[in-house]
């Protein structure tokens, strides 16, 4: 067995909340612990309305940085993702977007999924709104990250740019569309508290409660 850290919880310290992310090897099979994004980035970019205090901010549409999406497809795909939380999910469609994650099993509790589906939809709201703004996003590197100017800009952002060759991804990726998080959903596989599930013919899975925010949950795997 082993198990990687792929995030920190709190996105390395910083206030904006993102949970731990783990890959958990066994058995040959590969476990994504959740999938969040660290909304940390966000940051770096001005607001909209305009208001004269961006100073040193990027005037554009933002890019979302999720270190565990791009850590998951740099490892060359995964067997299945265990969500604990509405928060760890929604770095999900940036994942199974990708042709290599199309048949990868995503299980979370049902009262999560619907939590943060509510959530991701929030997200792309909000995004709509800097899009309306500056124009259109592009699938191509826009210019604030391109050369020299990426050093003008906060360390954060110049640790977040780093592109993995080869999976199609990068750690700061455009947002992901509402048609992508209806791909997302149709990966996941709900499951009620207590419900044991058998993946793969080797594991039992079961999620218990965790006691600290509605529909969180604590994984239980064991082997058959």
């Amino acid at each position: 067995m082993k198990l990687t850290c792929l995030s920190i919880s709190g996105g390395g310290g910083r206030s904006y909340h993102s949970p731990a992310s783990h890959l958990l090897e066994m058995e040959g099979l590969r476990f994504l612990l959740d999938c969040p994004i660290d909304l940390s980035a966000l940051a770096a970019f001005a607001p909209v309305p305009l208001t004269g205090g961006e100073a040193g901010l990027i005037r554009a549409v933002p890019r979302y940085w999720s270190p565990t999406a791009a850590a998951a497809a740099k490892a060359g795909g995964v067997d299945a993702v265990l969500v604990s939380s509405a928060t760890g999910m929604l770095g999900l469609p940036f994942l199974t977007r990708l042709p290599g994650f199309a048949n990868t099993k995503v299980y979370v509790t049902e009262v999560a999924a619907r939590i943060g589906k509510l959530m991701m939809g929030e997200l792309v709201e909000m995004h709509r709104e800097f899009v309306r703004y500056y124009g259109p996003d592009t699938d191509g590197l826009p210019k604030w990250m391109e050369g020299e100017k990426l050093n003008e800009f906060p360390s954060l952002l110049q640790k977040a740019v780093t592109e993995d060759e080869g999976n199609g991804l990068i750690s700061l990726m455009p947002l992901y569309s509402p048609g992508n998080i209806e791909e997302c959903m149709q990966a996941i596989q709900p499951v009620k508290y207590g419900e044991e599930v058998c993946f793969n013919g080797i594991f039992m899975l079961k999620a218990s409660s965790s006691g600290l925010e509605l529909g969180n949950s604590v994984w239980t795997i064991k082997a058959l």
